[in-house]
């Protein structure tokens, strides 16, 4: 939830956060595979409740965010939309980007440059995610880049997911939601096997406006 900081009692925005667990990672690269990883997309939506105002993607240590604002929307075909940046010759861009390199050689080409929706019935009901075949990393599109990473180029299955459980809110796990609470207070690793991440409570973007 974004509030005005001039006075709380304001909502300016809610941030919404999917989260997906990845009982496995077998990694191209044998160090990097290890047991029980959560990875998580979020959407900050305007305090109407159902403007979308920005989309964050976590893709292994990296952070990718497009805000709509500096979008073009593009129907591309098959039901999606396309938002293409306005605010650069360089984009969007669909060559190389490695995501480890810092700055504008890098990661930073990689902000505000294209994301995707599923569309139907004239409304964008879901942000289009390419998942590492074998990995875990959700990415905007099927371009750019991680040392290591596994291919992300949507050539395999593709689906549209069912609407997630809502687990309620930090603090306030949702009662109707079996596991909930246990998601949202635990503060552990998950997983035995390999470098296991930790849970979403553990994650650097739990509880950030």
């Amino acid at each position: 939830m974004h509030e005005d900081v001039n006075n709380l009692n304001i909502i300016t925005a809610y941030k919404i956060e999917y989260w997906q667990f990845y009982a496995y990672y077998d990694a191209v690269v044998p160090e990097y595979q290890h047991e029980g990883n959560w990875e998580r997309v979020e959407l900050i939506v305007e305090n109407d409740g159902h403007t979308i105002r920005k989309v964050i993607h976590h893709i292994h240590d990296a952070q990718v965010e497009f805000d709509l604002k500096h979008g073009k929307p593009v129907d591309i075909g098959d039901g999606f939309i396309e938002y293409q940046d306005i605010g650069s010759w360089r984009k969007p861009y669909r060559g190389y980007i490695d995501l480890h390199v810092k700055g504008y050689g890098g990661i930073d080409w990689a902000q505000n440059n294209l994301v995707r929706f599923y569309c139907e019935n004239g409304e964008c009901t879901h942000p289009v995610e390419y998942i590492e075949h074998g990995g875990h990393a959700s990415w905007p599109n099927e371009y750019w880049s991680w040392p290591g990473a596994d291919n992300h180029n949507g050539k395999s299955y593709s689906y549209l997911v069912a609407v997630p459980p809502n687990l309620g809110e930090i603090n306030y796990p949702n009662p109707n939601c079996p596991g909930a609470d246990l998601v949202l207070h635990f503060n552990g690793h998950c997983g035995a096997y390999g470098n296991v991440p930790v849970g979403p409570t553990m994650k650097n973007s739990w509880g950030q406006k």
